[in-house]
């Protein structure tokens, strides 16, 4: 068991660790995502980009369970947005933008679907088209948002585009 552990699993874990990355293993029911966030990121003030942030749930949770997070909110729905700057309009660590995120600025079309979860720029599934509707919105890159706001790292970068995370990502 020792020996594979030398052999295997240390060197493939330094490797991943060259890039940044950590693997953690599950072992007990402690390991959930909340209790995973708090051991990599236990910084002050930990610089999160929440990209589709809905209606501003996940940044609730970051801001339960992470030592003052300072998080930078992307929401293209303007009813979600409203929601969210709702609960996070007086918190100054909050930062709110109606905005997409993608591989370049422009102006693209966005596939709203009633109740948010599904909403998208890739083509939709919705089985009633009344529950769609198409919205022109401002998409930006997140290269452009840091140099605009002198980021210089971002320590959690959520993102939840409903399938256009690739392109969030270029």
């Amino acid at each position: 068991k020792n020996l594979i552990k030398k052999i295997i699993r240390y060197p493939i874990l330094k490797f991943f660790r060259l890039f940044g990355y950590i693997i953690l293993k599950k072992r007990h029911k402690d390991y959930g995502f909340n209790t995973v966030l708090t051991k990599l990121i236990s910084d002050n003030h930990p610089l999160i980009f929440d990209i589709g942030a809905e209606d501003g749930d996940s940044c609730e949770r970051y801001s339960s369970i992470l030592k003052n997070p300072i998080i930078h909110a992307f929401e293209p729905r303007p009813d979600q947005f409203e929601i969210m700057k709702s609960k996070f309009n007086d918190n100054k660590n909050v930062y709110l933008n109606n905005v997409a995120v993608g591989s370049k600025t422009e102006i693209k079309i966005f596939n709203q679907i009633k109740g948010g979860g599904r909403s998208s720029f890739l083509k939709s599934t919705v089985d009633n088209l009344s529950d769609q509707t198409q919205i022109d919105v401002q998409v930006i890159t997140i290269d452009e948002y840091v140099n605009k706001n002198n980021i210089k790292r971002i320590d959690l970068l959520k993102i939840d585009t409903q399938g256009y995370e690739d392109e969030v990502l270029k």
